[in-house]
């Protein structure tokens, strides 16, 4: 079920890690919840160390939609997944910003963090 983001969004400056905006780390939550919506896969599955296709699949059209909203590095997204940049890259050649799965998990995440359903 597609519920509000439950996190308050943290201000810039209360942020670990310095990105190139501020809401990455609203956009990072609100991206993982939407693509386990999608795919019916839970979080654990997503960052850990399967290598199946049906959990393969999830994670790279997470990974490119995180890159697309939130302008994360390539190496800040392979760490959010416990993954290598590298593995970052491929997702996003695999699966760009303008392809169908994506683009329905970046209008899921959107609604995530806007507070719609």
């Amino acid at each position: 079920m597609l519920q509000t983001y439950p996190y308050p969004t943290p201000t810039f400056h209360s942020l670990p890690w310095a990105t190139s905006r501020p809401d990455a780390f609203a956009w990072q939550w609100a991206v993982i919840d939407a693509v386990c919506d999608l795919y019916g896969v839970t979080e654990a599955r997503l960052k850990g160390r399967g290598r199946t296709q049906d959990i393969t699949v999830p994670r790279q059209v997470a990974m490119s939609a995180l890159r697309d909203l939130s302008g994360m590095s390539y190496a800040k997204i392979g760490a959010v997944f416990g993954r290598d940049h590298t593995t970052a890259i491929h997702a996003c050649a695999r699966f760009p910003g303008t392809s169908a799965p994506v683009e329905q998990a970046k209008r899921r995440a959107r609604q995530l963090v806007e507070g719609g359903a």
